[in-house]
């Protein structure tokens, strides 16, 4: 593989992304890019710009199933559509990451710094996202199964559409949180901040709602089966 800057002035890489590449690689890197490759990009700036060479195909996107991230550096990082499956990213900082589609299933989140961290459409169907920082974070349609979110902070994360069945939020924020038309489904919710949170449209069907703050809650025209709208509203939702 050789790769020249030339290739990237071609497909109008912005000029920080080509000082980037010739402060680490000069004017060419040739080789074989590996998973070692890879991992040593991650830890340097080019992490910023790994998405798009994959987009673009200009090199392999190796998976990174199972790999050890414990306190990787990754802000900003450009991780679209990567397989993070099982992957230990337990303490990392993803602050501003691009994990756009990313898949990261069973993925150990624990702790993990996602400050506004895009995460559309996102598979984390059964990761650990306990006391995860992910306030103002772009939670759009991510699919969160049976994912662990206990004392997560979600403060102002974009919910909308996101598929929460089953998920642990117990003691989560939530405050001002936007979960329009979200699936909340047998969600356990007991002591979760939700003041001023948008639920327009949600699904709260058998969730657990027990000890939640709904001060400003807004549960118009919510699936609030199991619930009862009088004691929501005694409460402070809007319902």
């Amino acid at each position: 593989m050789r790769l020249t800057l030339d290739d990237l002035r071609t497909l109008d890489a912005c000029l920080e992304g080509l000082e980037v590449f010739k402060s680490i690689c000069g004017d060419a890197i040739e080789g074989e890019w590996t998973a070692a490759a890879q991992a040593y990009a991650l830890g340097t700036p080019l992490a910023r710009y790994l998405g798009w060479g994959w987009y673009y195909g200009l090199i392999p996107a190796w998976t990174m199933r199972g790999w050890n991230m414990y306190r990787a550096d990754l802000r900003s990082a450009d991780l679209r559509s990567a397989d993070l499956t099982d992957a230990n990213l337990y303490r990392a900082n993803l602050t501003d990451a691009n994990l756009y589609r990313a898949n990261l299933y069973r993925a150990n989140l624990t702790d993990a710094n996602l400050y506004r961290a895009n995460l559309y459409r996102a598979n984390l169907t059964g990761a650990d996202l306990r006391g995860a920082y992910l306030c103002d974070a772009n939670l759009t349609g991510a699919n969160l199964y049976r994912a662990y979110l206990r004392d997560a902070n979600l403060y102002r994360a974009d919910l909308r559409g996101a598929y929460l069945y089953r998920a642990d939020l117990r003691s989560a924020d939530l405050y001002r949180a936007d979960l329009r038309s979200a699936d909340l489904c047998g969600v356990e919710l007991c002591g979760a901040e939700l003041c001023d949170a948008n639920l327009t449209g949600a699904n709260l069907t058998g969730a657990d709602l027990r000890s939640a703050n709904l001060t400003g809650a807004d549960l118009t025209g919510a699936d609030l089966r199991g619930h009862s709208a009088d004691d929501l509203r005694s409460r402070g939702a809007i319902a």
